[in-house]
């Protein structure tokens, strides 16, 4: 593990790994677009990792709520918020329930529970995990409005983006990644049980392209 500062913040990061990439994209590079000024603004921060997007948000001046199940990106995530007005639970969103997580030795921004189920296999690593519902995480945090939720979930978005329409009234801008067709082997029902997905969210929001395969989803 190092420390470095991006963006007046110190940060540690594993060498060598996607952490790299993640804090540069998100962090350096504020890939999503979160506003300059966040004062008073509630972030739900659904997939962590280690904290790019909680440590920017918060470091412009939002309350931030992050949810990161994999222990070892928990660990880290707590570490690089200290100070900040942000908050870290070991926990996945989605489906509640303890279900299995695969952890992915070779890329530390890609734990999830969906594709292997699908027929994936790979090196990877299995430990039990929590699932909360997004319901489950206003209430937990006694949040009444997220301004802004961000969700890199591996596919979970099946489970998380029905919530979010239910809520929708109090969800304001979503941004995030959409994992349909990002495993070595094919997943065409899981594929497109995920773009139904996505495409639900356009009865309420306007969607924005920020890459191939992430959006920003404004309340209309």
């Amino acid at each position: 593990m190092v420390t470095k500062t991006v963006g007046g913040l110190n940060v540690s990061y594993r060498q060598g790994t996607a952490d790299e990439q993640v804090l540069n994209l998100v962090l350096a590079r504020n890939h999503y677009g979160f506003p300059n000024d966040m004062t008073g603004m509630t972030v739900v921060d659904i997939g962590a990792h280690i904290g790019s997007a909680t440590m920017l948000c918060a470091s412009r001046g939002a309350t931030v709520y992050a949810y990161a199940p994999c222990h070892d990106n928990y660990v880290l995530c707590r570490r690089n918020i200290r100070g900040l007005s942000a908050f870290v639970r070991q926990q996945a969103v989605g489906k509640p329930g303890i279900r299995t997580l695969y952890l992915n030795p070779k890329n530390t921004a890609s734990n999830g529970n969906r594709a292997l189920a699908e027929g994936n296999s790979g090196d990877y690593e299995t430990v039990l995990a929590e699932w909360v519902s997004l319901r489950m995480v206003f209430d937990d945090n006694g949040i009444d409005r997220c301004d802004w939720l961000k969700m890199d979930c591996e596919g979970d978005e099946i489970d998380v983006i029905p919530q979010i329409l239910e809520m929708h009234d109090c969800i304001g801008v979503v941004v995030g990644e959409v994992h349909a067709g990002q495993w070595p082997n094919p997943t065409p029902d899981l594929d497109r049980r995920i773009n139904d997905a996505v495409a639900s969210l356009d009865a309420f929001y306007t969607r924005t392209q920020i890459s191939n395969c992430e959006y920003r989803w404004e309340h209309r």
